[in-house]
């Protein structure tokens, strides 16, 4: 079988695009009623634990139990004391918005580094 032609590949990526364009729109649709359906759960006031179920005349919908979490229940200060400091460097993280957002640009130069993704992007226009 013959590769198709970049010409070809063009044309199919275009084609794709218009019909994702589609499918976002319908993705937006059901982000925004399952946001609904939230709602309507929450008015209910369930246990965390608990789901719902909605029924249609064709489908059922279920908004489920809220998933467990864990979070920090103290500040930066107190895990680093509680670590002390070797345990605390292992596990502790910077975010790049972070620095830039802290330091001076001037700041940022000695450790921040440009360089270029790993990928280009392709875009597709009709013509």
């Amino acid at each position: 079988m013959a590769k198709p032609s970049v010409s070809a590949l063009v044309d199919e990526l275009g084609e794709l695009n218009e019909q994702l364009a589609e499918a976002r729109k319908l993705n937006k649709r059901a982000d925004e009623i399952k946001a609904v359906l939230r709602e309507k759960a929450e008015e209910s006031k369930p246990e965390p634990n608990d789901g719902l179920t909605f029924r249609g005349k064709r489908y059922v919908a279920t908004v489920g139990a809220l998933p467990p979490r864990q979070s920090l229940r103290c500040t930066i200060q107190q895990l680093f004391s509680r670590l002390g400091k070797k345990k605390f460097l292992s596990v502790c993280s910077v975010t790049i918005k972070a620095l830039m957002e802290t330091l001076e640009p001037s700041e940022c130069a000695g450790i921040l580094v440009d360089d270029y993704g790993p990928t280009r992007p392709v875009t597709v226009q009709a013509k």
